[in-house]
């Protein structure tokens, strides 16, 4: 018995003390990575609505100038047509980089921050079951 509890002490006190030159760096890899694709998910998603507000103002001049154009109205303006058909040809490939990016930053970033919250050193002793349980998980 006086073994067994020096045995458990000594499993205790290893279970409370984080071996730092393993988990640690591995930690900090996982927390720059989470950061990294952090970064990545914000601006996809900026992208995208950069892209959707140009397309669509793109749009919305084009569809304006062709009114003006099909009533014969003096307020066609040649100009404004370009900048529409340059705002609709820049924002659709704005939304869909975003979009991409956007997405795939954000499952990189479930992906590693589940990965960091299951990277652990467990010690566990459970009077119901004879023997003493180990666990890494990563």
């Amino acid at each position: 018995m006086r073994n067994f509890l020096i045995v458990f002490g000594l499993f205790l006190l290893m279970s409370q003390t984080e071996a730092f030159a393993q988990i640690d760096s591995q930690k900090l890899l996982y927390l720059k990575k989470v950061e990294s694709y952090k970064r990545m998910k914000n601006t996809g998603f900026i992208m995208t609505g950069i892209g959707v507000v140009t397309t669509a103002v793109g749009v919305s001049i084009i569809a304006q100038e062709e009114r003006n154009y099909n009533n014969n109205s003096s307020k066609f303006d040649e100009d404004r047509v370009v900048t529409g058909i340059l705002c609709a040809v820049l924002g659709i490939p704005i939304t869909a980089g975003g979009l991409v990016l956007g997405l795939i930053g954000t499952h990189k970033v479930n992906r590693y921050r589940d990965k960091l919250d299951n990277l652990s050193l467990n010690f566990r002793y459970a009077p119901s079951q004879k023997g003493i349980v180990l666990k890494y998980t990563f």
